[in-house]
């Protein structure tokens, strides 16, 4: 007994020696697979710096880094907050299945979905903010023109926009929208399905009320909504893409675009912003799921006759049987166009001002 030591001695060498051997192993492992970029940035750098532009070289790291860690957390909040609200509204995710495997008669009448359900929703979160972070991150080029952009006094004949918004707005507008509308199918994708099967299971066990079928139809509608609007906005920025469609005689706009596929975008446009008004009514009154079914309908009917089959069919039949005298004036803004931006180069090219 008198020769038990009091406190027994833990020796954390070895400790500190496999916290030292995983530490080496990350920083290998990291030059192995970035160090010719390290190695690449650094010398970029260095010949930056020798000819007096070391802030434009940086300037790109500085926008990339400040556009992840924007889009970052943009992503992960308009991805995580919703399902906030969709707890709220179907509390039946996030309640634990309490059971005795002696009591269970079917396998069906376990609700699993709470057992993933709330780390599957910070995965989610967190890998939509990583991958929106990354893609967005790599777009610096565009966003630096845009913060940069100045007007070039010069309007196009169909929109009357300036050309600059053209080269250096629109792209970055199209980049953002893009984001959201990828943002918004996979919120309506996960709370169609989480909604889906909180609907299924109680339909399963026997239990599925009035209340139930309401409140997931609701949330639904609520991410139908979302979706809608921003397919609205896509579609409104839709049209300025006609400026670049290519045709038989010349690239852009022709008369049909101008007089009947325009007019059946900007149709669309009015048709999902009322959609989404519909929806937004439909998750706090009628909480129904045939008004969103119906009104999907119709936006799909309308869309595919208003941009393909009325464009195709006047063409074909109006257009298309003295298609240079109407598409003449057309012709001559592509001319004026291309002479202007000729006039420009050639300016340019002698230090004209």
């Amino acid at each position: 007994m008198d020769d038990d030591p009091l406190f027994k001695v833990t020796d954390i060498k070895p400790r500190k020696r496999r916290l030292g051997l995983i530490i080496g192993v990350v920083v290998v492992l990291a030059l192995f697979l970035f160090g010719s970029q390290l190695l690449n940035i650094y010398i970029d750098a260095l010949w930056f710096k020798a000819v007096g532009y070391s802030k434009v070289y940086w300037y790109k790291f500085r926008l990339g880094g400040l556009l992840f860690l924007a889009f970052f957390v943009a992503s992960f909040l308009i991805t995580r907050v919703p399902f906030f609200f969709l707890n709220k509204v179907l509390p039946e995710l996030t309640e634990r299945p309490k059971f005795r495997i002696s009591s269970v008669e079917d396998i069906r009448e376990l609700n699993f979905l709470p057992l993933i359900y709330r780390p599957g929703v910070w995965v989610l979160a967190a890998a939509v903010a990583l991958l929106s972070a990354i893609s967005m991150s790599q777009e610096w080029p565009q966003f630096a023109l845009y913060l940069h952009s100045q007007p070039a006094q010069v309007s196009d004949p169909i929109f009357g926009r300036d050309v600059s918004f053209y080269l250096f707005k629109l792209p970055v507008v199209e980049l953002v929208v893009g984001w959201l509308q990828t943002i918004s199918v996979v919120m309506l994708i996960a709370i169609g399905a989480a909604s889906g099967y909180v609907w299924y299971f109680e339909k399963v066990r026997g239990t599925l009320t009035a209340d139930i079928r309401r409140r997931a139809t609701s949330a639904i509608s609520l991410a139908a909504a979302f979706f809608a609007l921003v397919l609205a906005v896509g579609t409104y920025l839709d049209r300025f893409d006609l400026l670049h469609d290519r045709h038989d005689l010349f690239t852009g706009i022709d008369y049909t675009d101008a007089n009947v596929r325009l007019m059946g975008l900007n149709a669309v446009v009015g048709l999902l912003l009322i959609a989404a008004i519909v929806a937004v009514a439909n998750a706090f009154f009628m909480k129904r799921l045939r008004p969103l079914i119906s009104v999907a309908a119709v936006v799909v009917v309308v869309w595919v006759l208003a941009v393909g089959v009325i464009p195709g069919t006047f063409h074909s039949f109006s257009v298309k049987p003295n298609e240079l005298a109407k598409e003449a004036a057309f012709i001559d803004h592509n001319i004026k166009a291309t002479r202007s931006e000729a006039h420009t180069d050639r300016s340019g090219d002698r230090g004209e001002p």
